[in-house]
């Protein structure tokens, strides 16, 4: 809990920066005093004031310190503020239904989730799809997230897997908006899954989540993390696939980029190499390439040969050419891009 002081304070530090004391360039010109909290106004000091177009108000909330600025100035304060106390109002709900999920009440818990996430979701077609979008797109998959979970604890596995797909989907269709940002959902939203699709006894499904989980922290350019995954999933794909399964090339191929990433090129160049002695008899017996498809729905004859594809133009790009083997790396490439267009598929 802060008070008003320390509310402005805040505010300050955020507008100036870490300027030295006495060059500061904003002031507060105004504070709205609200049950949250309070609405900061500012402006430039002095011969400053009224020279910075677009200054946006600022929220802070009492309880925890928060600041949110309003949006944007194409907007007016009043319908800014509005979908912040809309919001407010939903996540002190939120923070109500986890309360309840704490004292085990997990049918009243899941009531008032599933309440918050039609509120917000309705908010969503709404607003502008700018960084008050985002703040409300966040929330929603919040709700969803922590509804899964609800369900998973209470053993409702049917109930958990629709809701924690449909955040999964609405956060592939969403992540554009900032992909970095969405990382905090992406990892709960898999992890959640992983340990779905394991009560399930669907193990091939949860590996495939856990590279996706890889993925995202190499998108996010949090290597280590990616690695630790990866490394790890390598361990147990050896142990969940037969020997010579495309499954464990594909993994070798993720590592072999994210060692390229991080300029390590002999641990990539093995990693590739591996991967290549896995796929080089595949793909010269066609009889074997349909049964490591057929074994399984979760890697298809589409999903192989993007495998394949991956792999062949990796290692033409990351050996080879760094090898000075000009034309084995583009022969190998173009025999990439044909496997993938005689099979309906192009590559980059």
């Amino acid at each position: 809990m802060i008070d008003q002081s320390e509310a402005e304070r805040l505010v300050l530090r955020q507008v100036n920066g870490n300027c030295a004391p006495g060059e500061e360039k904003f002031e507060i010109t105004r504070c709205d005093e609200k049950r949250y909290g309070w609405v900061m106004h500012y402006d430039g000091k002095g011969e400053g004031r009224g020279q910075y177009d677009g200054n946006v108000p600022i929220v802070v909330e009492r309880e925890n310190g928060k600041l949110t600025t309003l949006y944007g100035s194409a907007w007016p304060l009043s319908t800014t503020l509005g979908w912040f106390e809309s919001e407010w109002l939903w996540r002190s709900e939120f923070n109500s239904a986890l309360e309840l999920a704490k004292r085990g009440e997990f049918p009243e818990a899941q009531a008032k989730l599933l309440a918050c996430f039609n509120g917000v979701d309705e908010m969503i077609g709404d607003r502008p799809h700018n960084q008050g979008g985002r703040l409300t797109i966040e929330f929603a998959l919040n709700c969803l997230i922590s509804l899964g979970e609800l369900h998973l604890k209470a053993g409702n596995l049917d109930a958990a897997d629709g809701t924690l797909m449909e955040a999964k989907q609405r956060l592939d269709k969403w992540a554009p908006l900032n992909q970095v940002a969405m990382l905090e959902h992406r990892v709960p939203i898999l992890q959640n899954l992983i340990s779905l699709r394991g009560k399930q006894k669907r193990a091939r499904e949860a590996d495939q989540f856990k590279r996706e989980i890889a993925t995202a922290y190499r998108t996010a350019r949090e290597s280590l993390k990616s690695q630790e995954v990866l490394e790890q999933q390598l361990e147990k794909r050896v142990d969940l696939y037969p020997q010579g399964h495309p499954a464990v090339a594909q993994t070798l191929t993720d590592l072999a980029i994210l060692k390229s990433d991080l300029n390590q090129y002999f641990e990539a160049q093995l990693f590739l190499e591996a991967a290549m002695q896995i796929w080089e008899p595949i793909l010269q017996d066609p009889a074997l390439l349909r049964k490591h498809a057929d074994a399984t729905t979760t890697f298809p004859m589409q999903v192989l040969l993007q495998c394949a594809a991956d792999t062949m133009d990796s290692y033409a790009s990351y050996v080879l050419m760094r090898q000075g083997r000009r034309e084995e790396s583009t022969a190998l490439r173009d025999r990439a891009k044909l496997l993938m267009a005689q099979n309906g598929a192009q590559i980059s």
